[in-house]
């Protein structure tokens, strides 16, 4: 892995210090700067990441867990190859605690951006309030009129990616509920597990730590796991990709069945 390739940093908004320190403590291995925003409103946020000086921005909230950098990297790569602008996963549309969100925005617990391309595109003047023009676009996207349960307001962030799915290139990522029924299991490109996002950081102390514990401890075994993998095939007992051997790949059919990933958007 060359990650020295990209001029990126690793963004957080976070509330919670013991959280950020193990969403931290998983990123150690990835030589980017770490940037730490805390207690920031969501579209206030993904605004400040447009001022960043930075070519790609990883963002990824204190909540989600990153199982193996290698998946991380090549998405990366795969973005970058294939011109795509920014990356993460739909905000409704799936099992579990978003399930009735609009799907045409993405939920910003992950993303990639690609700065560069972004700024060249549409420049600083992104979109933080919600306007008939984007009504019009949810609407060529074919979810909220033809299914009309997903809002087109619902959260304030929703203008800031909806101006991004206008007038840049998107790819969407394939999410999985897990066995816990709350923690959302974010795939790459290729169907490779890449992060856990547990949801309700805010609610940590609240009733949700010992889940959300569990899930740290398991993600902290499995990467031990892949360090261990490596280790032995630094001393040549193993050959092969360094891949988590517990990881759980979806399935090619899987891949195609979100209609999402085949969005063709009515440009001006």
């Amino acid at each position: 892995m060359n990650w020295n390739k990209f001029n990126c940093a690793i963004a957080t908004r976070h509330g919670n210090l013991e959280l950020y320190k193990h969403c931290i403590k998983f990123l150690d291995d990835i030589p980017y700067k770490k940037i730490a925003l805390k207690n920031t409103n969501s579209d206030s946020y993904l605004v400040l990441l447009l001022k960043l000086k930075y070519d790609y921005i990883i963002n990824i909230d204190d909540d989600a867990f990153l199982l193996n950098p290698e998946t991380l990297y090549d998405l990366l790569v795969h973005m970058d190859e294939n011109d795509y602008d920014y990356c993460g996963t739909p905000d409704g549309g799936f099992k579990g605690c978003r399930q009735g969100a609009n799907p045409c925005s993405m939920n910003p617990f992950f993303n990639i951006f690609n700065m560069k391309s972004i700024k060249k595109k549409i420049g600083g003047n992104i979109g933080i309030k919600f306007d008939n023009s984007l009504k019009n676009l949810v609407n060529h996207s074919g979810f909220y009129m033809k299914k009309c349960k997903y809002p087109p307001d619902l959260e304030p962030f929703y203008p800031f990616f909806f101006h991004l799915l206008r007038d840049t290139n998107p790819l969407f990522l394939k999410t999985r509920l897990h066995d816990d029924g709350i923690t959302s299991i974010l795939y790459n490109h290729q169907g490779i597990e890449l992060l856990h996002h547990t949801w309700y950081s805010r609610h940590y102390q609240l009733g949700h730590k010992n889940r959300i514990d569990k899930i740290i401890h398991s993600v902290d075994e499995r990467i031990n796991a892949l360090q261990e993998r490596k280790r032995r095939e630094s001393q040549g007992r193993l050959t092969g990709r360094s891949d988590d051997p517990h990881t759980f790949r979806l399935p090619r059919s899987d891949l195609n069945t979100i209609d999402l990933l085949k969005i063709t958007m009515q440009r001006e």
